[in-house]
């Protein structure tokens, strides 16, 4: 079975554990964590994953920004959008962009 490739994008270091314990039921999975928009493109550009996870923490990370260029570089790729502090405006923006959902934080296992 090939390992799943999940890049998760989350200025918070603290989540990182909170992450790994809600997907531990998945099986073999490889999870990649970045904390910015930068180091997350890289990634993207570099590398193939089954599934982006991006926390919209303004401005260390651009969620939109990230979906955008996942789009180019995967449009299958199934992208889903975190936000601490909802807002209508991000989540239909995400959606528009192609969004395969939008949770709101924070992330609980």
């Amino acid at each position: 079975m090939k390992t799943a490739r999940l890049l998760i994008v989350d200025p918070d270091a603290r989540n990182a554990a909170l992450y790994r314990q809600a997907l531990a039921g998945l099986g073999d999975v490889e999870l990649i964590f970045e904390s910015d928009t930068a180091s997350a493109r890289r990634q993207l550009e570099e590398h193939s994953f089954n599934l982006l996870i991006a926390a919209h923490v303004p401005p260390q990370v651009d969620a939109l920004a990230l979906l955008t260029r996942a789009r180019e570089a995967d449009a299958d790729l199934p992208v889903v959008l975190v936000e601490q502090a909802p807002a209508i405006a991000t989540a239909a923006a995400g959606l528009r962009l192609g969004a395969s959902d939008y949770l709101s934080g924070p992330i609980v296992p």
